[in-house]
Order: C-alpha cells, then structure tokens, then sequence
C-alpha cells in the first residue's frame, strides 16, 4: 500500500525518536522511566557473585531484582554456611542488622498517622529521664588535651530528632569522639535488659550534638521503639506483628530463632570474618530480653520482598493499605535537606546525593561524584552490618534486595551490584510501549496481555509508515482503525468513531499530552503512567496497525 512509500519523507519530516532498537540509557543515573533489563548483562552479577565465593571472600548471597511486580532476576550464590554447606534459599535466615530501622520506622509513620504520639512530642513526654540529658561538647586545652563540658541543649531531643537521626544519640562503635568513647566506657550492652531499661541507660549519656543540629547515627530508633511501646502497651514485637509482619505474611521475621529446624536455615559469615563491629554479640539463637529496633532482626528473603514490594507500592500490598497515603509521605520525605538545620559530617551514612527521610534514605540529587552513582531521584534505600541491603526504585516500577552475611566485604559487594543492576537497564521505546500497552489494554478492555494479540507483530519502518499515515489523514490517524487492530471491532463502545490529532506531525514520544486525550482507551490505565510512555504506547499501536496492513 502507499503508506509504506514514504521513505522519501525521512528527510523533511523529523522522525520518532523512539524509533531506534534497544538502546542504552546515557550513564547509570536518572535512567528513563520505563527500562528494561537486558538478561545478559544481568548475567554479569552471577559471575561477579561467582568470584566472590570461589575466591572465599564471601559463604554465599542471594539476590532478587523485581519489577512491575514479577522477578526479573532471583539468584542465589555459594552457600549459608562453610560448615553445613547447605544451599541459600528464600527461607535462608538473615541478620539484617540496620535494616531493622527500615521495618521499625514503617510502623512508627503507622502510629504517627494514628496520632499515637507526635513529630514535635519531647522525647521526655515518654521517658521522663530524657528530661535531664545534657550535650557533651568537646573543648581542647592550649597543650591539645581534650575534655568533655556538659551543657544544656538548646531544645529537648523530639520524636522527629528520632526518626531522622539528629537527636544527638549515637553509637559507641564507630568514631573517636569523646561522646562516642562515653558509650564505649558505659558497658551498655552489659546484662539481660529490656528496651526500658537501655532507654535509662542511654539517657544517662551525653548527646554527641546538639537536637536537630547534626545527622547522628546511633540508637536513636531504640528510644523510638520504646516510646512506641509505651503508647501502645506492648511489647515492640507485638506492635510490628500486628500492624506490618502479619498483614504482610513476614511469618520468619523477628528478633529471636528459637526453633532448632529455623535455627538450621541461619545463615553464618566466613570464619575468619564473622565480627560484625556493632559493639555488642549479636547471636538471634540466645534468648534475651532486648529487642533491638536499630538492629536486631532477622528476616529472610520470602519476607522481606514483601516489605520491599509494599513500599514499591506506596505502601499497599495485595489489596491492603499497609500504609496510608500520609503515612507514606512521612516515611519516605527527605527531612534533612536545605533549610531544615541539619548539618552533615564524615559519618553521613545516607550518602553523596541522599537525604534522609523518617527511617530511610531517599536520593535527592546527583551528588558530587563524577558520573554520579547509578540510581533515580526519589530512590529509596538502607543497608545493615551484615551486607544486606535493599533498593526501592519506584521511577523504574523495581526494587532490589541482597542479603548476605559479611561485615568486610559489604560496601565493597553493595557498589558493584548496584552498578551491575543499573548497567543492565536498557531503554527500548517500543519494547517497553508495547509492555506497557498490553498491560493496559487488559487493564481497559480485557486484551491479551500475554505478547500473543495484535501487539506482537514485528516492527518495519515505523517512522515513515507514521508520517505517511499522517500525511494522508490530514494530520489524524484514525483511532477506530487501532481499536479494531486491537479489539477486531470498528465500534468504539459509548465513543463512537473517533480521531485523535496527531500530537505533532514530528512524532515527537516525549511531548507531554493531556491524559484527557483519547480517553475511552487510556482513562484507566493512563494517569498512573508516564507522559512518554503512554505516547509511546499509542505510538505502538498505530505501527503495529500499519504492519497488519503491509501484511495483507
């Protein structure tokens, strides 16, 4: 047919920029929505993880990458143990270590949202000895002798100084602080004690800084924990299983693995690299009475991509509300960025480009580095001692999650599959339309969503098949022709035949359309979608249409 004797309009008409095959997005950073991965190059962190363990850096890991809803990528590598030997799996139990903070503040933004307690609430409304803490302020002598002046702070430490990290409550493992070797020097691990008990502790301390001054990493998310208990009546464990372990089915998370056929599937460290640096043993087979909300629980992988999966979701998960829209806003909202008097230091464990929301880091810019790290704003994340370490990239509709056991190796094994993921991203303007316009069409109107309908057909010449289409609608393509193509009927149910203006005659895919256009076709599964991407959907359409013509 003549549509197809348009070559000639290549050279006066610019042409859809999606039109090139699979192309690869420029550097690992701000990738365009709607990405592939390229099965390949995911094949990379099988040979990177196969090193690892066959050098003896690491037992064994296991990985899962999931995106719009399915895995994409679900490996394991080495084993649980050198001992045993026995394979990883999904039920394989892990220390997770800081990424307990990541579960502790999901519930935390639950009992927020519920009006439990307060952002401005004082520390000392719950916990009366916090009333008396002072803030340890370093002063240097004419001979460089050190001593530590305690002062009064210059605001109580809150609830939101909790939950972001700036109550001035640290860690007593890390640094050389006068404060830090306080902690050390307190032997606050000593004992068989509960939260109400480390909170006494703790609030005997100095602060390391000033309220709201300063981004402190330390057991702020204990003393939260325990102000959750007391508003709640209940032990931490309790809260957290009846407000996100069971609604989400997280049935081998927790801070204890008492049964011997559960204790069996923990995973263990190299021998030679099995202390964990946290300043205490960290043994989840010792019954003990703390729970530590900063860093004592152990999950599984079964588990915790759930956890990832609700987050991805904005905190829904199989038809629940996990978490209310608010809720989620609270949790995932930078809150130590320009104009909120947070400074940073050396120990800013978010990283160049985070910032930090209420209990995960959240990337709010390109950072320093040059090119900048692999990710995507609004990427959400957190790490643990251990090695694990999840990804919540919700631009990408995808998330990753590493477990492994090797406090060593970790940041080192964390960089590079995080650049190997991000790598092994492509960009394929009609592969993800048609993605995304099978996804919708079953969405609308019950169409084959499986590849094996109208849409599957191979691509030909799709820029010049489009302009001369164009060319000979006066500038429209005829949409009942694509809703046949689709549906195998020419009546457009409650619409009528209708035309959609081309939206320039260019083609450009990255105009951005008012969702009000073709809405009988796209009102369901379009707002949620990208601009972009639904152009380029349609797009797919139209070509997949004028295939089925060359092909008659």
């Amino acid at each position: 047919m003549k549509f197809f004797q348009a070559l000639g309009l290549l050279g006066c008409t610019a042409l859809l920029v999606a039109a090139a095959p699979s192309a690869r997005a420029g550097g690992t950073f701000e990738i365009p929505a709607g990405a592939r991965f390229n099965k390949d190059k995911l094949a990379k962190i099988g040979e990177f993880f196969g090193n690892e363990v066959t050098t003896g850096k690491i037992p064994g890991a296991i990985l899962l990458i999931q995106q719009h809803g399915k895995p994409v990528y679900h490996e394991a590598f080495g084993v649980q143990d050198v001992v045993s030997k026995a394979p990883i799996t999904d039920q394989t139990i892990f220390r997770l270590f800081s990424m307990t903070k990541a579960i502790t503040s999901a519930v935390a933004v639950q009992m927020l949202d519920e009006g439990k307690f307060a952002l401005d609430d004082p520390v000392a409304k719950y916990i009366p000895s916090f009333a008396n803490v002072k803030v340890g302020v370093e002063k240097e002598a004419s001979d460089g002798t050190k001593t530590l002046e305690l002062v009064p702070p210059s605001r109580p430490p809150t609830v939101l100084d909790l939950m972001r990290q700036t109550s001035g409550i640290t860690y007593g493992f890390y640094g050389d602080s006068l404060v830090r070797k306080a902690y050390r020097a307190a032997n606050l691990y000593a004992g068989d004690f509960d939260l109400a008990e480390f909170a006494e502790r703790i609030a005997k301390l100095p602060l390391h800084n000033q309220p709201g001054a300063l981004w402190q990493y330390g057991h702020s998310t204990d003393i939260l924990a325990r102000i959750m208990e007391v508003v709640a009546g209940k032990s931490l464990i309790e809260i957290e299983r009846d407000k996100l372990l069971d609604p989400l089915g997280m049935k081998d998370t927790g801070f204890f693995v008492g049964a011997p056929d559960k204790q069996k599937l923990l995973a263990q460290p190299m021998p030679n690299d099995s202390d964990f640096r946290v300043g205490r043993e960290n043994n989840p087979t010792v019954p003990k009475r703390i729970m530590y909300a900063s860093g004592g629980m152990v999950s599984t992988m079964a588990d915790y991509a759930r956890f990832a999966q609700m987050l991805l979701n904005g905190g829904t998960y199989e038809g629940k509300t996990i978490l209310s829209p608010n809720a989620f806003k609270l949790l995932t909202t930078d809150q130590v960025g320009p104009g909120s008097g947070v400074d940073r230091d050396f120990f800013y464990f978010p990283g160049d480009g985070f910032g930090f929301a209420l209990g995960l880091a959240v990337r709010t810019d390109a950072g320093h580095a040059s090119p900048p790290p692999p990710g995507d704003l609004g990427e959400l994340k957190w790490d643990g001692a251990s090695g694990c370490y999840f990804v919540i990239d919700r631009k990408q509709d995808m998330f990753f999650v590493l477990l492994e056991q090797t406090p060593t190796e970790r940041q080192r094994i964390q960089r590079t599959v995080k650049q190997l993921i991000y790598e092994a991203m492509e960009v394929d303007d009609f592969d993800v339309g048609k993605s995304e316009f099978q996804s919708s069409c079953a969405s609308c109107h019950g169409a084959d969503a499986k590849g094996k309908g109208p849409v599957s057909g191979q691509l030909r010449n799709p820029p010049a098949d489009l302009t001369m289409l164009a060319k000979n609608n006066g500038g429209v393509f005829p949409t009942d022709a694509v809703y046949e193509t689709i549906h195998g009927s020419k009546t457009i149910p409650a619409h009528g035949t209708r035309e959609m203006p081309v939206w320039g005659v260019r083609f450009n895919p990255v105009v951005n359309l008012p969702h009000d256009v073709d809405p009988y076709y796209w009102q369901k599964a379009g707002p949620q979608q990208s601009p972009e991407v639904v152009v380029r959907t349609r797009i797919l359409a139209v070509i997949d249409y004028l295939n089925r013509i060359q092909q008659k």
